[in-house]
């Protein structure tokens, strides 16, 4: 057989806590689960302390494939809850929820706290399409049930009324395609222990004002 049929086989090698690191495991905490793991699934030993760098990608996808990586209790919440995957601590830039946005760890903290408070139903008063979009389809998996009301579209007192009755959290998102009509409406419609008014735009400034709500809430 010719050199050129050979295969060739990586001399490159690396520390295994640079790898564990380079896939998310960057708390020295998280690296120990995580060592264990490829040891059992076969990648290295407990005697090694490098490996090869040919293995990186195949480590990478054995670890996504078989486990939740997740950099908080609240972004694990916020996933799917049928997932039977067990959980790895990673860096927030490789959760699963996240992937190190602000917004999307607002979005999981607020989702956390209304889970933790039995606050299963939110009802949203106004918003963009995009940022209806992005808000459920940040929440789809976890347990709250969102509903969006068009802000641009009247709704009578009646129908308001019903609507805030069965929500858990009125949130009235002033500053954004929210006619004054359908404001007033909604906020004479709904329980002041229920209401979260928001006065900027973004899901930065909802998930903010309704985290602030639950807090005081608690107290």
């Amino acid at each position: 057989m010719s050199q050129s049929q050979n295969p060739v086989k990586s001399s490159e090698v690396m520390l295994i806590s640079d790898l564990l690191e380079t896939i998310g495991f960057s708390d020295t905490g998280h690296r120990s689960p995580a060592r264990k793991i490829i040891e059992t699934a076969g990648y290295t030993n407990p005697r090694k302390i490098n490996i090869a760098t040919d293995k990186i990608k195949l480590i990478e996808a054995y670890v996504e494939n078989n486990f939740r990586l997740v950099c908080s209790m609240a972004c694990a919440a916020a996933l799917d809850q049928k997932q039977m995957r067990p959980q790895l601590r990673v860096k927030s830039q490789k959760c699963e929820f996240c992937n190190g946005s602000k917004q999307n760890k607002l979005l999981a903290k607020m989702a956390n706290d209304l889970s933790d408070n039995n606050l299963l139903e939110l009802l949203v008063v106004g918003g963009s399409t995009q940022s209806a979009n992005t808000l459920n389809r940040a929440l789809k998996h976890c347990k709250i049930n969102v509903k969006i009301i068009d802000g641009t579209k009247r709704t009578n007192l009646k129908t308001a009324k019903i609507l805030c009755r069965s929500a858990d959290v009125v949130v009235i998102w002033g500053a954004t395609q929210l006619d004054h009509t359908v404001s007033q409406v909604f906020s004479a419609a709904a329980d002041p222990a229920k209401k979260v008014p928001v006065a900027r735009p973004g899901l930065n400034a909802l998930a903010n004002a309704v985290n602030i709500h639950l807090g005081s809430t608690k107290n």
